[in-house]
């Protein structure tokens, strides 16, 4: 069994004993937020081939030699639409947005969720007109 897969910048690999499937932007200008270092799009002919949904991880200000800041991304099309929304976004602090609510199998929480230091969390739901 081979035991590495290289085909331009992407590269599957079994590192120890865990596989590893590894993105790699090769320059050095990421040097803003919001620069975008790598996506794995999803899509389908039906679309017009057309991304779907989109994973992509992204500076969250500028890097270093020391310093990589981060935020990953979560991006789907809403009904009706081809074009890609960032519905959930972690970003390099940890802190975790989401962009219309979180829904339950009791319904849909659009209101604001604040969870602590503390891991205390509180939902307060949007109040009914």
């Amino acid at each position: 069994m081979a035991s590495e897969l290289q085909v331009g910048k992407v590269r599957v690999s079994p590192e120890n004993i865990t596989a590893e499937l590894q993105l790699y932007r090769d320059d050095s200008t990421i040097n803003a937020a919001g620069t975008a270092i790598g996506d794995i799009n999803f899509g389908g002919a039906d679309a017009d081939n057309d991304n779907a949904a989109r994973l992509r991880v992204k500076s969250d200000a500028a890097w270093t030699s020391t310093s990589s800041p981060t935020a990953f991304e979560f991006q789907t099309c809403p009904d009706g639409s081809e074009a890609l929304a960032t519905r959930l976004t972690i970003d390099s602090t940890g802190l975790a947005t989401f962009s219309a609510g979180i829904k339950n199998e009791k319904g849909i929480y659009g209101g604001q969720i604040t969870i602590a230091d503390d891991a205390v969390g509180t939902i307060t739901p949007p109040r009914k007109a």
